[in-house]
């Protein structure tokens, strides 16, 4: 038996947890360059938004080709069905997540900008 079944995919998910690393790293500093948002909300939207692309990505690459293979007899296509409507709910769930983290994000930044009015008024 291989180490990768062996040890339940986890080489799988430590693929998935680097390439979620990698776009989130690539997120943040677009957003620090461009100075957009607090630094302590970049680093959640990011990973957000990261967590949603490699899913998506999981979803087209590996699910897709699939679900869309010549069904033999032995095939539980209900058994299929099921399992794409979890990925579904898990993907349902990371926009949620990503939604709510932005909102809470863009009334930090609109907190800064009517700091940052109020101070030039003063000048």
């Amino acid at each position: 038996m291989s180490e990768s079944s062996q040890n339940g995919g986890s080489d799988r998910g430590k693929v998935l947890r680097a390439e979620e690393a990698t776009v989130t790293a690539i997120l943040q500093s677009k957003m620090t360059a461009q100075d957009c948002l607090r630094d302590s909300d970049r680093q959640l939207v990011a990973y957000r938004i990261a967590e949603i692309m490699v899913g998506a990505k999981e979803l087209y690459t590996k699910e897709l080709p699939r679900l869309a293979s010549e069904a033999d007899k032995d095939t539980d296509v209900f058994g299929e069905l099921a399992g794409i409507r979890m990925a579904f709910l898990h993907l349902r769930d990371l926009i949620t997540d990503f939604d709510e983290a932005f909102m809470i994000a863009m009334s930090h930044q609109r907190e800064d900008d009517s700091e940052d009015d109020s101070e030039d008024e003063e000048v």
